[in-house]
């Protein structure tokens, strides 16, 4: 682990050490650790699943409630944040987001029933939307265009330790300490950090410059009306869904179908993303040199088809190396995909289309784990769910292709700062 750390800060720092941003740095490390935080508590209760499973009598379908429940929440809870963060900033948004999301994880370790599970789930999820987003927005202030895409793959690096984090240590502590209280002590990090964004946490000192653009600037139309908004957000979709699927079944179908203790099939979710943590910069790096459409394409493509291989495939060997190459892919292409917003509509929209392109990645993060769950309760098998999710996959890879390279119905005046309608 302490390798692949080494790697990732050398490839993210050689990459970000000429930012003319004095504050840059700090502010990526303090969003950094707000998506850490974050993500802790939506992945703690995966390598448990099959406890939380058992105990409070819960079927396949009501377990993959339980998972995607938060992202209801997520889901409702990304525009109005999003919005909030154009307007007033995403310091105080970012750091009671992560309190309310910390305090209602620690509740969800006194849930006494599949329904109290549920409710809490959501909780999290309406508050923690209050993060991500306006962590996007503040370090898309921060860092020019040229650097942009291995900014945010870098921040997405949150995500990755946390689960990788989350996977190893969480089977430790349920073992030690029970599921309940090991969910308080991740619940109490989420708290902690909130502090510590509120007090050193700082948005960007041009704020209220984009403030007044936004203000004064014609956004007719909207960016609804541009192709390329709807492809990307069907992308985030395929994204998100496709990673909660991974993080809320993958222990419990290894478990299942190839006999791996908890702690071994927990394990493979680190294994997962620990990979992802050089791959999520490197993908970003990438994408500022080529763009960002070719590594998208090429990233979903690859993981149709190494799904595919872990829907057919019987060997317990080959299983690690198919989830390595997911491990590779599997967000190799998020800081691309989030960085093509601002490069498409400008930083002062960055907040309200990229809160509206998450919400489509909620969205997708509800509903893929339960389709899962479901085809799992209907088939009998693994392997029906494992298809249907490689065939999302492709058809994201097809809409990448046909992505129009700029917003067609805008044009950018340099002089006002604003995006205007085409004439």
């Amino acid at each position: 682990m302490v390798a692949f750390m080494r790697i990732w800060y050398s490839i993210a720092n050689r990459s970000l050490r000429k930012s003319s941003l004095v504050g840059s740095r700090r502010v990526l490390l303090l969003c950094f650790s707000a998506v850490f935080a974050q993500n802790m508590s939506v992945v703690a209760y995966a390598p448990i699943l099959a406890i939380l499973k058992s105990e409070l009598l819960l079927s396949y379908t009501e377990a993959g409630m339980v998972a995607s429940a938060y992202f209801i929440g997520y889901a409702i809870g990304q525009i109005p944040w999003g919005l909030l963060a154009d307007r007033y900033g995403g310091k105080r948004i970012v750091a009671a987001g992560l309190l309310g999301a910390g305090a209602s994880t620690g509740l969800f370790a006194f849930s006494a029933s599949g329904g109290i599970a549920v409710i809490l789930r959501f909780i999290c999820g309406l508050l923690a939307a209050g993060i991500f987003v306006p962590s996007i927005r503040i370090v898309s202030d921060w860092f020019p265009q040229s650097k942009r895409g291995v900014a945010l793959g870098t921040l997405g690096v949150g995500s990755s330790l946390a689960t990788l984090v989350v996977g190893f240590t969480m089977p430790l502590l349920t073992a030690n300490l029970g599921w309940r209280l090991a969910i308080q002590v991740f619940a109490a990090v989420s708290v902690a950090d909130a502090g510590i964004l509120w007090v050193l946490l700082r948005d960007h000192p041009s704020r209220r410059l984009e403030k007044a653009k936004l203000d004064e600037c014609s956004f007719a139309p909207q960016p609804i009306r541009d192709r390329g908004f709807w492809i990307l957000g069907y992308v985030q979709f395929v994204r998100y869904g496709f990673h909660n699927a991974l993080v809320a079944w993958i222990p419990l179908f290894l478990g299942e179908a190839f006999g791996m203790s908890l702690l071994l099939a927990g394990a493979a979710i680190s294994w997962i993303f620990m990979i992802t943590m050089i791959s999520d910069p490197l993908g970003g790096l990438i994408s500022d040199k080529v763009g960002r459409a070719p590594v998208m394409s090429v990233s979903l493509f690859v993981l149709a088809v190494l799904v595919s291989g872990i829907a057919l495939n019987r060997n317990p060997t080959l299983i690690w190396i198919l989830l390595a190459g997911i491990g590779w892919f599997v967000e190799f292409y998020r800081g691309p995909l989030f960085a093509a917003v601002p490069d498409r509509y400008g930083i002062e929209r960055t907040g309200s289309v990229s809160a509206t392109h998450n919400t489509f990645a909620a969205a997708g993060a509800f509903v893929v784990p339960l389709l899962y769950g479901w085809l799992r309760d209907l088939s009998g098998a693994f392997w029906f769910g494992w298809l249907a999710i490689a065939g999302l996959l492709l058809s994201a890879a097809v809409f990448v292709v046909v992505l129009p390279k700029t917003a067609s119905h805008r044009q950018y005046d340099p002089e006002s700062g604003c995006r205007l309608a085409s004439p």
